[in-house]
């Protein structure tokens, strides 16, 4: 399956994370490239080095100065920390390619980002651009295991401040943004079924709870550090823990491109 231990393997112990980042991977690898081609919340450059491989992206642009200063080898031929609200080294319509996977759900001020990719995308350029919609909460998991409602929205409250979930808008309303500053959607694409959702939610929620352990061990931790600890003791645990995971992606393999509450969107600049 695609990439799958690959994937599994960088984001361990977060294991449901492959089941996000192989779609993306997917689907992002299917942008055009038009250079200059920018890469916008680039992160240490793994994503990219395993969706583009030896395919140049000329620039990666990213908030965070230690991800771009200390990621891995990636295709990026120039990193740099910058604000998306303000991109000050681009000129107006310099750039015919832009990718951001993941990102601007969780950017502040969205419409003077969205903005701000339109000031320096040049006419008949390229958006590309993979994030969660609102639709995840019709299918995250305390709303079909809980029966107190508002035990259920605390769950994806928490769920969302923790991954600095911001803009979790419907496609229509982000076909609207984008129609705004000049760009024309001319792909879309959800992703990620409700059984894929379900686990990655409850698995993200579960490391983001802290869970009591026996007073000997005289610590709390959440599940990732638990996993993260079991591992270093029985190496094992890594190769268990693949296979809940490969038979949820085996599973969905059919339909993971075809319904979702993730979407891919593909926008020209008019």
């Amino acid at each position: 399956m695609y990439d799958l231990w690959k994937f599994y393997k960088y984001h361990f112990p977060w294991i449901s994370a492959p089941l996000i980042r192989i779609p993306e991977s997917q689907l992002m690898s299917s942008a055009e490239f038009a250079r200059p081609v920018i890469d916008i919340g680039c992160g240490d450059g793994m994503f990219a080095l395993f969706t583009y491989g030896s395919k140049i992206v000329d620039i990666g642009i990213d908030i965070d100065f230690w991800s771009t200063e200390q990621g891995p080898c990636s295709p990026y031929s120039k990193r740099l920390v910058q604000d998306i609200h303000r991109m000050d080294d681009f000129e107006d319509g310099s750039i015919s390619t832009v990718l951001s996977n993941s990102v601007l759900e969780h950017v502040d001020n969205i419409e003077v980002a969205i903005q701000e990719i339109a000031r320096i995308t040049r006419k008949g350029g390229k958006l590309y651009f993979t994030l969660p919609t609102s639709e995840i909460r019709r299918y995250f998991w305390s709303f079909a295991l809980f029966k107190d409602k508002n035990r259920a929205e605390m769950a994806f409250l928490e769920y969302n401040q923790a991954l600095h979930h911001i803009n979790l808008m419907s496609t229509e309303n982000w076909e609207r943004l984008l129609s705004r500053y000049g760009f024309e959607i001319q792909k879309k694409v959800n992703y990620i079924t409700p059984t894929e959702l379900f686990f990655h939610s409850l698995c993200v929620s579960l490391g983001i709870k802290k869970i009591p352990l026996h007073k000997r061990y005289n610590k709390v931790f959440g599940l990732m550090q638990l996993i993260r600890d079991a591992n270093r003791v029985v190496p094992l645990v890594k190769y268990a823990l693949y296979i809940p995971l490969y038979v949820v992606m085996k599973w969905n393999r059919n339909k993971q491109l075809n319904f979702g509450s993730y979407i891919f969107v593909e926008a020209v600049k008019q």
